[in-house]
C-alpha cells in the first residue's frame, strides 16, 4: 500500500504500481491510496483509516511518502498485524531541534489569512534542481485545492507528531529512505535500515523510481525471507 504526504496523489506512485504489481514470484497487489479530506485527520486517525482498508486482506507491506509515512508509522505500531513492512520515504522523523523550531513556525500561522501564503512559501522552500517548472506547478496546484481544514490538521499532525517514541515501538521490519528531509539516520533504531537516495529532492518515487524501486524490492525480500523462516 502506496500513502502519499499533503497534496499528494496516488497518481505520484504509478512507477511503483507499473513495477511491482504482479511482479515477483508471487502476484502482489499493489494499492496507492489518495489523502482522506474527512474524518479524523489527525495521524493516529488517519492510520486507523488505513486499517479499516487493509482488514481482511492479511499483512501488507506500507510505503508512506512525507506525512504519509508518519500515518504508516502510526498503523505500523498500532497494528502491527496488519503491517508486514514499512518504508518511510523522505519522512520528517529525527528532525534536528533548530529545523523543528523552524517547521513549527507556521502552525500559529495557520487560522489567520497568512496561513495558506505561509504553506504554500514552505513548499516552495522544499523544492530542489530535480523538481522542474512542470512538477512544481502540478504540485502548487494540488496544494491550493486541499482544504484549509485538511492543510491545518495535516501541518500540524506532522510537526507535532512523536516519532521517535513510535520509531523505537516498531516490531516490523523497516526502512527509512532519506531523499530531502535531513533525518538523521546515525540516530535511526537499530531495528530501523536506513538509506539515502540523494539528489533528487522531496519526491524520490517520481524523479528517482529506479532507485526507489530497488530500496523497496529489498523491503519485500527481507518481508518474505521473513515469513518464510
Amino acid at each position: 500500500m502506496l500513502v502519499p504526504g499533503l497534496a499528494g496523489s496516488r497518481t505520484e506512485f504509478d512507477a511503483q504500481v507499473a513495477r511491482f504489481a504482479g511482479a515477483g514470484p508471487r502476484q502482489r497487489r499493489v494499492v496507492a491510496v489518495e489523502p482522506p479530506e474527512t474524518g479524523d485527520l489527525g495521524v493516529d486517525g488517519q492510520a486507523r483509516r488505513l486499517a479499516g482498508r487493509i482488514s481482511g486482506e492479511g499483512p501488507c507491506v506500507l510505503v508512506g511518502h512525507s506525512h504519509g509515512g508518519l500515518v504508516a508509522l502510526s498503523l505500523a505500531v498500532q497494528r502491527p498485524d496488519l503491517v508486514a513492512g514499512l518504508m518511510l520515504l523522505d519522512v520528517p522523523l529525527l528532525l534536528p531541534p533548530p529545523l523543528r523550531v523552524l517547521a513549527r513556525l507556521p502552525l500559529a500561522l495557520l487560522r489567520t489569512p497568512l496561513g495558506r501564503p505561509a504553506i504554500r512559501r514552505f513548499f516552495t522552500a522544499t523544492f530542489r534542481p530535480a523538481d522542474g517548472p512542470a512538477w512544481r506547478a502540478e504540485v502548487l496546484a494540488r496544494l491550493d485545492r486541499v482544504p484549509a481544514h485538511v492543510v491545518r490538521a495535516v501541518v500540524a499532525g506532522t510537526f507535532t507528531y512523536d516519532s521517535t517514541t513510535r520509531l523505537r515501538a516498531l516490531t516490523v521490519p523497516a526502512v527509512c529512505v532519506r531523499a530531502n528531509i535531513p533525518v538523521r539516520l546515525d540516530r535511526l533504531p537499530a531495528t530501523v535500515r536506513g538509506t539515502e537516495i540523494a539528489g533528487v529532492g522531496h519526491w524520490p518515487h517520481v524523479h528517482a523510481p529506479e532507485a526507489t524501486n530497488r530500496a523497496i524490492a529489498l523491503l519485500l525480500d527481507t518481508v518474505e525471507e521473513q515469513g518464510s523462516s
